[in-house]
């Protein structure tokens, strides 16, 4: 059997999760790697055999997407030439992690396309959404990397067709500690609104994680740091706590280190509106922006205690199965 497996490259989440399935996938297939759009830092095992512009979208700098510079930089009709002159005709099966190209080439050449990403979970009525439920966003989340068959990923088993979150292998079975520093990673934040927050809180050391630097710098009892995945491990592995936006991957892997948790959802992001309705019914603090009031809000998270509901996670060879069982591998 053939395999395309398509990935979406606008943040670190979906890079992650393909990053611990593509060891497993190719003993029981042949499997091309696809690429798309930019904004990544996680290394991937393997290399791309297309690399291509696709969607992305842009982190803004007062806690939201940028939507006007994200629109700006589409390329329609290079989009739509990607779509049909990829080679889908070559392959048995694509798997598509919400990545645009290699789920509508295998749509408009009827290939089975697998969605096997987070946003697929939202194909089931039971995953937490917002009292306000948008029909765009849920439209979009449904249509931009559309496939004949789903699987979603999301904090609990929500339904038949959603498997727990996949936890990178460097983070499984690691021994956690809780030292004097808590781990910040707020992508659509500038460093500056977060510095001159975090000033304020003096009573831990912060570490923050920037995609707005390429260097480590120190201001006070305050370091940033550019994003890599070693140093990120060892940060929120010895952290005390974690703030973060809602993004799935890392708020999963928080779960699962059992740590105390603040998100800041992205503003005009549905996908972390609802992520944050899902993690504050398991116990999470949600904060709505970093502006004048969150300090004393930071403070008292910070000196309060927080009972976070434990969560079963399946195994890697667990979520394998269901996935091959759909392939019929």
């Amino acid at each position: 059997m053939k395999i395309l497996y398509g990935i979406q490259g606008t943040g670190n989440g979906h890079l992650s999760r393909a990053s611990v399935l593509a060891p497993y996938l190719v003993q029981h297939a042949e499997i091309d790697f696809l690429i798309s759009g930019k904004s990544s830092e996680v290394q991937f095992p393997y290399t791309f055999k297309y690399r291509r512009h696709g969607i992305f979208f842009y982190f803004g700098n007062k806690g939201g997407p940028e939507y006007f510079k994200s629109i700006a930089s589409l390329r329609p009709f290079r989009f739509l030439h990607d779509i049909y002159a990829l080679p889908i005709e070559e392959y048995d099966w694509i798997i598509s992690d919400f990545e645009p190209i290699s789920a509508w080439a295998a749509k408009q050449k009827k290939v089975n396309c697998l969605e096997l990403s987070h946003h697929a979970a939202f194909r089931s009525d039971a995953v937490p959404r917002p009292e306000s439920v948008s029909r765009f966003f849920e439209w979009g989340m449904r249509n931009f990397a559309p496939g004949t068959d789903s699987l979603g990923v999301h904090y609990k088993s929500y339904d038949h067709n959603i498997v727990t979150p996949i936890i990178r292998k460097s983070l499984l079975k690691c021994q956690t500690s809780s030292e004097n520093h808590v781990t910040v990673y707020l992508p659509a934040y500038s460093d500056k609104k977060l510095i001159n927050c975090f000033a304020q809180i003096k009573e831990v050391n912060w570490r923050i994680f920037s995609k707005k630097t390429d260097h480590t710098y120190s201001y006070g009892h305050i370091t940033i740091h550019p994003v890599s995945q070693k140093n990120y491990n060892e940060s929120i592995i010895s952290a005390q706590g974690m703030i973060l936006a809602a993004g799935f991957q890392a708020t999963s892997e928080a779960l699962y280190l059992k740590k105390k948790m603040l998100v800041v959802p992205m503003k005009a992001q549905y996908e972390q509106t609802c992520n944050a309705v899902a993690l504050k019914r398991l116990g999470v603090k949600i904060l709505a922006d970093i502006n004048e009031g969150a300090v004393d809000e930071i403070r008292h998270w910070l000196n309060s205690t927080q009972s976070i509901e434990s969560l079963d996670f399946m195994s890697h060879s667990e979520i394998i199965e269901r996935v091959l069982s759909i392939l019929k591998v």
